[in-house]
């Protein structure tokens, strides 16, 4: 949960690292069962400020379980099976943004990739509804370098959601509502919540990802110390300068409660944030 171009992709890869861990790559799974819950739909539609890219690969992929999980009224229990069934499609096979990962088997823990999503109150408590015991992941990174990158994406990419064309303004309030939520997730004492600041998994990967397998109660072995260090690169840009706002009321406060600075900046992580900071 959190924020787009945090690097929730990374830690995807990461976490996809780990032979008892399966995430799926914004498969829009959980959102798809939320638009069904009632019956299927006739048309799905993507998730306000997203793109539907995940969720049509999904639909087109896992066609077959849709059709024969999701026809009629359900049972929380039907939304259930039918979750764990698209994702064992999705992990078999693959779609045309998923990579195959057949592999696997003997899983712990199995989820998607959806920040924005995940963070939402009503999907947070739908999610509830269905896996009482589901963990969030909560990346963290500086607005200022969010703003940056999808920045970048709007230049280099055919297409994205239409909120990353907005003006700095725009995109450090949205950061900035997204996590409220979090905060107000953490709040409830019922949401277990793992944070971890994106510029500390880039900068000390080992012992970030050693924590939050220790969380999910996995283990780090030395086979996966070293593939985590080979698929971390450390980006270009986390030093550059990046716009700097300050009239956004709540921005500054939240920022430095995670120890970063409107110029971009990035302090040491903070021990009372709920963070898991290098020790």
């Amino acid at each position: 949960m959190g924020n787009k171009r945090s690097g929730t992709s990374m830690l995807v890869r990461l976490l996809n690292a780990h032979p008892r861990i399966f995430i799926t790559h914004e498969s829009d799974v959980i959102w798809t069962l939320f638009q069904s819950r009632m019956g299927l739909p006739e048309q799905f539609a993507p998730y306000p400020d997203d793109g539907d890219l995940g969720m049509r690969a999904t639909l087109k992929s896992a066609a077959a379980v849709y059709q024969s999980m999701l026809t009629t009224n359900h049972e929380k229990s039907d939304l259930v099976k039918a979750f764990f069934r698209i994702q064992d499609h999705l992990m078999k096979n693959g779609s045309d943004v998923q990579q195959r990962r057949p592999g696997k088997s003997g899983l712990a823990w199995v989820g998607d990739k959806k920040p924005a999503q995940y963070a939402d109150p009503e999907l947070r408590q739908f999610i509830l509804e269905l896996f009482p015991d589901a963990h969030f992941l909560h990346v963290i990174r500086n607005p200022c370098a969010v703003y940056r990158s999808m920045k970048t994406a709007v230049q280099d990419w055919g297409t994205v959601p239409d909120s990353w064309k907005g003006t700095a303004e725009d995109i450090f309030t949205q950061w900035l509502g997204r996590e409220k939520w979090v905060q107000q997730a953490r709040n409830e004492a019922a949401v277990p919540i793992h944070s971890m600041r994106y510029e500390d998994i880039v900068n000390s990967p080992v012992e970030q990802l050693r924590a939050c397998f220790n969380w999910l109660g996995l283990d780090m072995t030395a086979e996966l110390k070293g593939k985590i260090r080979e698929m971390v690169r450390k980006p270009h840009s986390m030093n550059e300068p990046q716009p700097q706002m300050s009239a956004i009321s709540g921005l500054e406060a939240l920022m430095n409660q995670y120890g970063y600075k409107l110029d971009g900046s990035v302090g040491a992580c903070p021990v009372d944030a709920g963070l898991q900071c290098r020790e």
